[in-house]
Formats: C-alpha cells, structure tokens, sequence
C-alpha cells in the first residue's frame, strides 16, 4: 500500500486545480477504479471550494491516505486562528456525502475529512 501524501497549496481559486490533479495520480497509485477517481477529484474539488471561504485562509492542505478499500482525504487551512470558521452550505455537503462515505466537517477548525472507496473496474 502506498504511503500517506501531503500536498500544500497557497488558498487560491487557481490553485485548487493542482489539489485535484494530485487526488487523482494519488488515488490511481492506490489503485481505484476510474469511477472512484472521478468521485475522488470532485470531493476535493468541493471541498476545497468551502475551505476557500474561511477567512484568513493562507494555505489549503491535502492528506491523502489509502486504506486497504480506497483513500482517507482530510483537507484544512492554514493561517491565522480569529476569523477561520469554515461554512459549509448544505448542497455542497450532500455533493460530499454522495461521492464519499465518513464524512466530517469540524467549523472551528476549518477541517474536511472523508473516504472515498474503491469500486469495482469494468
């Protein structure tokens, strides 16, 4: 199984497109299926799009780690505490909870974390 990956972007609307290049040679590493992939690169597309809301937002972070069945994604921000609380919308929450299982958003600490499983190849 491949190791956890870190990868660490400025918070720009233009970099989140690395995020998700990333997320998708990380999860085709691990092995998933195309469709997994595809579901993968869109919750970190999502996800990255609320954690660009936080205010004072420095740095989006990716942690990528396989788990036997798929991969374990956990996305937060870096920068200055007052200001952080992450919002997130209720259509972008059911887009994450579509694509991913386990599915947790802590506010305070503008943090994102879900699975995406492995499914079947054609």
């Amino acid at each position: 199984m491949p190791p956890s990956s870190v990868v660490t972007v400025p918070a720009r609307p233009e970099y989140v497109r690395v995020l998700c290049v990333a997320a998708e040679a990380l999860g085709a590493t691990a092995g998933l299926s195309a469709d997994s992939i595809d579901d993968l690169e869109l919750a970190v597309e999502e996800a990255s799009a609320a954690l660009l809301t936080v205010a004072a937002a420095e740095e989006i972070r990716l942690e990528v780690s396989p788990t036997g069945s798929g991969i374990e994604c956990r996305m937060s921000v870096t920068g200055p505490a007052p200001g952080r609380e992450l919002q997130i919308d209720r259509l972008r929450r059911r887009v994450l909870e579509a694509v991913g299982s386990a599915v947790e958003v802590d506010p305070a600490r503008a943090h994102i974390s879900l699975r995406v499983e492995s499914e079947p190849s054609d």
